[in-house]
C-alpha cells in the first residue's frame, strides 16, 4: 500500500486563501504577491507553492500583468515611457518582460508625442478651471515642462509637445481675434 500524501499546511492554505484575497481587489506581479505575504507572515515555504498554483491556473501572470498596466497607466494617467518602466520596475516585473512591451507599438515617437500633448492639453485645462491668473509665458512654459516630465516623458518630447500646443494657441488666438 503506497503511503498518501500528506494533507496540505494550513498556512499553505491560508497562504493560497491571502494571496486570492489580494488578487479580489485587483491585479499583483508576483513580487507583489510575494512581498505582501512576507509581510504577512507568511514563511517563504508556503509562499512558493501557493503562488506556483495561481500561476498554473493562470491567476498570476506578470506578462499579463504588465500589459494591463501599461494600457491602463497609459490611458488613465497619459504616462511616458520613462515613468511606466519605472512603474513596472517598482512592481516587481521583469526588466526583459517590461523591455519588450515598451518597445511595442506604442512606443512609436509619434504615439509617444500625442501622449504628451494630451497630457499638457488636461495640464492646461484644469489650471485654467481652477481660475488661476495665468503666468508670464516662461512661467507656465516652465510648469508645462516640468509636469511632463514627472509624466515620464523625455526631454525631447516635452520640448515637442510644448511647440505644438503653442502652435495650438497661436492659431486658436488668431482665429478669436478675426
Amino acid at each position: 500500500m503506497r503511503p498518501m500524501k500528506p494533507p496540505p499546511t494550513p498556512t499553505a492554505d491560508a497562504c493560497r486563501e491571502r494571496a486570492l484575497a489580494l488578487l479580489a481587489r485587483r491585479a499583483h506581479s508576483r513580487a507583489e504577491l510575494e512581498r505582501k505575504l512576507l509581510r504577512a507572515g507568511f514563511p517563504p515555504a508556503s509562499i512558493r507553492p501557493a503562488l506556483d498554483a495561481l500561476a498554473a491556473a493562470r491567476l498570476v501572470d506578470d506578462r499579463l500583468f504588465a500589459e494591463q498596466l501599461l494600457a491602463e497607466k497609459r490611458e488613465t494617467r497619459a504616462w511616458g515611457t520613462a515613468r511606466l518602466r519605472l512603474e513596472l520596475r517598482k512592481r516587481g516585473v521583469a526588466r526583459e518582460i517590461g523591455d519588450e512591451l515598451l518597445a511595442g507599438p506604442a512606443a512609436d515617437p509619434d504615439a509617444e508625442l500625442e501622449r504628451a500633448c494630451e497630457a499638457a492639453s488636461r495640464f492646461l485645462r484644469l489650471r485654467r478651471a481652477r481660475r488661476r491668473p495665468p503666468e508670464e509665458p516662461r512661467r507656465e512654459r516652465a510648469a508645462l515642462g516640468r509636469f511632463l516630465a514627472a509624466r515620464g516623458y523625455d526631454a525631447a518630447t516635452c520640448r515637442q509637445a510644448m511647440e505644438r500646443l503653442g502652435r495650438a494657441a497661436a492659431g486658436d488666438d488668431a482665429a478669436d481675434a478675426g
